[in-house]
């Protein structure tokens, strides 16, 4: 086999002025059934910056966890959460958003849109498909942020591939380390590209003849390691191995691709950390448990809060709370569709490209 790597995915550094005084920070964690990725990461960054109490801010997140199917069960558990905060006088100073897609997403988008919380979202979609925030005006683009995680990310890198190597048409395969609901229309949006977008299924050497018989020869798979195996060699047995077939495997995995491969030709895409922030992470990774995989999701999620963290400190310390005056709250109750508060110049954006 013939492996190229083709993209270097780099994990960010916090840089920090350390603070002699703790600014306690109030946040609304929200996150979705089976997110366990974003769940450890975050408790590993409220960990990390307790015992570095030169970092300046603390934090215990409130949290609530939904499904992408139950948006009244989802909104329930918000409004209660957040009515209690308010009524015990630690109104949220952030939502950290960290449901994938599906109704969890969408209850948060409006939820937060509707009362005027500062958020910073992971969720997934490119632009215009966060529908609730669709039509944001730009004051509320400010403090209503999303921050596109890489396995949303690293999907894009199928439609440069077909553009610059003017490929007529593509079978993309996935598991369910993807979130591919959103790209059935989006991926090849413009490009004159016949494709479909597929899950990986059990039965892989039906499903590769059936995509065959469909006249498509150019296959991406996304997915682990093992299912990419799993594809490689259905792919071998089927003898889809010629020069009249194209692959190319995209994974979030560390490590290479394994496979009972003859004479195959494959583009191969994996993350690779940046040497600059290996020590970084190998610390974090031995000295707080930040052990979850894959490695590029974990290091994202936690990159995410801390970041987070540090920028609501950063606002509350240079006084832009008291400036804008984000003292004014609606319960769920009190919302009328009319009355979300204004954080007129509340730029969460800025400082968190700051931090």
């Amino acid at each position: 086999m013939d492996f190229k790597l083709i993209v270097a995915i780099f994990l960010s550094s916090v840089y920090v002025v350390y603070s002699q005084t703790t600014q306690n920070i109030n946040v609304l964690f929200v996150n979705e059934e089976g997110n366990t990725i974003a769940d450890k990461a975050v408790e590993v960054a409220v960990n990390y910056i307790k015992k570095n109490s030169k970092l300046g801010v603390s934090a215990e997140p409130r949290k609530v966890v939904g499904n992408r199917t139950d948006s009244t069960g989802l909104l329930e558990l918000l409004c209660s959460t957040y009515n209690d905060m308010l009524e015990k006088n630690i109104p949220p100073h952030l939502v950290l958003d960290t449901t994938k897609t599906g109704l969890a997403s969408e209850t948060v988008k409006s939820f937060t849109s509707a009362l005027g919380l500062p958020t910073i979202s992971a969720s997934f979609g490119q632009e215009g498909d966060l529908r609730q925030w669709r039509n944001i005006d730009e004051n509320e683009k400010q403090y209503l942020i999303q921050i596109i995680p890489p396995a949303d990310m690293i999907p894009e890198m199928i439609r440069t591939i077909v553009i610059n190597q003017n490929i007529t048409n593509a079978a993309i395969l996935f598991d369910d380390s993807f979130v591919m609901d959103h790209k059935y229309k989006s991926l090849l949006q413009n490009v004159a590209t016949r494709h479909i977008i597929t899950p990986i299924k059990d039965n892989i050497q039906e499903q590769l003849q059936s995509l065959y018989k469909l006249d498509l020869v150019n296959y991406f798979i996304l997915g682990s390691l093992a299912n990419i195996r799993k594809v490689l060699d259905g792919a071998d047995n089927a003898q889809f191995f010629n020069r009249k077939f194209a692959w190319h495997v995209i994974t979030q995995d560390k490590g290479d691709v394994k496979c009972q491969c003859r004479n195959a030709t494959i583009m191969f895409a994996k993350p690779v950390i940046d040497a600059k922030y290996q020590d970084r992470l190998g610390s974090i990774k031995t000295s707080y448990q930040l052990n979850a995989d894959p490695e590029i999701a974990a290091a994202f999620y936690f990159d995410l809060a801390l970041h987070s963290f540090l920028t609501i400190k950063d606002m509350i310390g240079e006084g832009a709370w008291k400036r804008n005056n984000v003292t004014n709250y609606v319960t769920c109750d009190e919302y009328d569709g009319k009355n979300s508060p204004k954080r007129r110049g509340l730029d969460l954006k800025k400082y968190f490209n700051k931090v």
